[in-house]
């Protein structure tokens, strides 16, 4: 009996040593006890932490149109997510108001995310601030009628638990264009009472004169914001035919016209008289060459 005594009140002998050194090395030790601070201190972090609240906004579909939708199979569609809201810390409290935007549970290779306009792409995730303006976007699809959703999450970096997560839908769309083109309509309109014996050279002094007027290249989408351009050439190379646009002569085997110009096209002097001479001419949509609209002249010489 006495000896289980012995061992109890040793045991507790001990046990109130390590206490003391214990207290005594965590009075002594600044590291000790800022850790062992920081431990008990948990339940007070939570309390900086119980009102915080962190977001993502994204853009307003009138700043950018189609967003997250690729139109054109050379052009990456654009993202749509704009400023970064970390908000709700007591006022006392000192700590980093940063959060890392990251993409949720699966690994998104061919999504990425830009900050502040910087040219760099992160892939894996970028730590951002209150405030920041974070676009998240997405590598060029292969096909038309692709789609991909990306899950992004916000997490504040001082307290994992802290976070929100968010949709983005990115998705492609070529036959969009592809539509609003095959609808494009560019022809040549003749207006012959604009001079007299068109094509007609009565003298071999005098150059025949053209007669194609305004050039129309019309049916677009009202969306569609490509080039409503054409060019105008002969079929086959033809260094006698040159072109007045808008009053400005053109020495070349193209000429570039848009939708409402007047064209005139002449033929150089032909020193031989009772000559006739059929010239193709063909009008290409610069923005899809298979739309195009061909017209055959002629020129003839009579004196």
């Amino acid at each position: 009996m006495k000896k289980t005594l012995k061992i109890a009140l040793g045991v507790l002998v001990g046990v109130c040593l390590i206490g003391a050194t214990a207290g005594m090395i965590y009075g002594l030790n600044t590291n000790v006890k800022n850790w062992i601070d920081d431990k008990i201190g948990e339940t007070i972090n939570d309390e900086n932490f119980k009102n915080v609240k962190v977001s993502l906004e994204k853009v307003n579909e009138d700043e950018t149109s189609n967003v997250g939708v690729q139109l054109n199979e050379n052009t990456a569609p654009e993202g749509y997510l704009r400023k970064v809201k970390i908000s709700g810390f007591p006022k006392d409290y000192t700590g980093k108001k940063s959060a890392k935007v990251t993409f949720f549970n699966e690994n998104y290779s061919s999504t990425y995310f830009v900050k502040n306009a910087s040219e760099s792409k992160e892939y894996a995730g970028v730590t951002v601030e209150d405030g920041d303006v974070i676009l998240i976007n997405h590598d060029l699809f292969d096909t038309d009628n692709q789609s991909f959703k990306a899950t992004v999450t916000l997490t504040l970096l001082d307290e994992p638990l802290i976070k929100q997560s968010y949709d983005f839908l990115f998705e492609s769309d070529f036959s969009r264009i592809e539509d609003q083109l095959k609808s494009v309509e560019i022809k040549m309109s003749k207006n012959k009472d604009e001079v007299s014996d068109p094509g007609l050279q009565t003298s071999s002094s005098t150059e025949a004169p053209g007669y194609i007027r305004d050039i129309s290249i019309t049916g677009f989408d009202e969306e569609y914001n490509g080039s409503k351009e054409a060019t105008l050439s002969t079929e086959e190379a033809n260094s006698n035919i040159y072109y007045y646009v808008n009053d400005i002569k053109v020495e070349d085997d193209e000429v570039t016209v848009n939708d409402g110009d007047v064209v005139k096209i002449m033929r150089k002097s032909n020193a031989n008289n009772n000559q006739s001479e059929v010239v193709d001419l063909i009008l290409k949509l610069n923005a899809d060459s298979k739309i195009s609209y061909e017209e055959s002249l002629t020129f003839t010489t009579e004196w």
